[in-house]
């Protein structure tokens, strides 16, 4: 059954030492605002259970749930950090006898409100900062949650596959502008590709002899990437011929990004495989 507020404290919260009654100005301040009806109106609307367990009280709910985000806490430490703490307890309105929700429960009653009630919540917390003139109210900053996905790993032998991917993909540019297109150029991406393959079966060993094998691999890649190179630069010097003979100032201008992206690699050696 919902429970909205939480009773009057005991009698052992009456006797303590002024000190330890008083709560931080941060967690005055917060106090205030959430006691603010407004703050619990959608839980009374949505959930009206008349049986069952008393739950959580949600004036307690929600203060557990802001100490939570505010010192990003997980749910066990939350529970632990608020038992252990008497201004923290007198924040989240549980009494000094009285046991701490549960990190599983706190859990359960996240998922059974649901991202409605906190759009609510969300929405009273900005008509509440509007009336107070903390802000204008015209335009709302949020942070968005980063989504994870998959990511290609920088190895020597990837990134020489990418150029050589690249550069198959300028010489097809090149020759559908009717530069050099009697110019044969051998397509190497299969060939690169089984080599990466054959790396990730190596790397499954995880032995010493695996990391020499990788490297050799790696060369391998290298001197086919060396070719590939070799045979796109006699590509782009075929094109500026046929360029200087029968192209005019306008396929010489509609051709000059890609001969110059044709540019010579320079010749280097595999580094460390990573």
């Amino acid at each position: 059954m919902l429970r909205l507020s939480q009773p009057q404290l005991s009698l052992w919260d009456s006797i303590l030492p002024e000190e330890l009654r008083t709560l931080s100005p941060e967690l005055k301040r917060v106090n205030e605002l959430l006691d603010d009806p407004r703050f619990v109106e959608p839980f009374g609307q949505r959930f009206r259970e008349r049986r069952g367990r008393l739950t959580v009280p949600v004036d307690t709910f929600l203060r557990l749930i802001y100490l939570k985000h505010r010192h990003d806490l997980s749910y066990e430490r939350l529970v632990e950090e608020v038992r252990d703490s008497i201004m923290w307890r007198r924040f989240c309105r549980i009494p000094l006898d009285g046991e701490v929700p549960h990190s599983t429960t706190l859990v359960k009653l996240v998922k059974k409100y649901g991202p409605e009630v906190m759009d609510e919540l969300n929405e009273a917390l900005v008509e509440q900062a509007r009336e107070r003139k903390v802000i204008r109210g015209k335009r709302l900053r949020v942070d968005t949650t980063a989504v994870e996905s998959n990511i290609h790993y920088p190895t020597d032998a990837s990134l020489l596959a990418d150029g050589v991917r690249v550069l198959r993909r300028l010489v097809h540019r090149v020759q559908d502008e009717g530069l050099a297109t009697r110019t044969h150029l051998r397509d190497r991406t299969r060939s690169i590709k089984r080599r990466l393959l054959g790396i990730q079966k190596v790397l499954r060993r995880r032995t010493g002899q695996a990391y020499d094998e990788v490297r050799a691999i790696t060369q391998e890649v290298l001197e086919i990437a060396e070719k590939a190179t070799t045979e796109a630069r006699r590509l782009a010097a075929n094109a500026r011929k046929t360029l200087r003979r029968k192209a005019g100032q306008i396929a010489q201008s509609r051709s000059s990004g890609v001969r110059k992206r044709l540019l010579p690699w320079r010749r280097c050696s595999p580094g460390p495989s990573r």
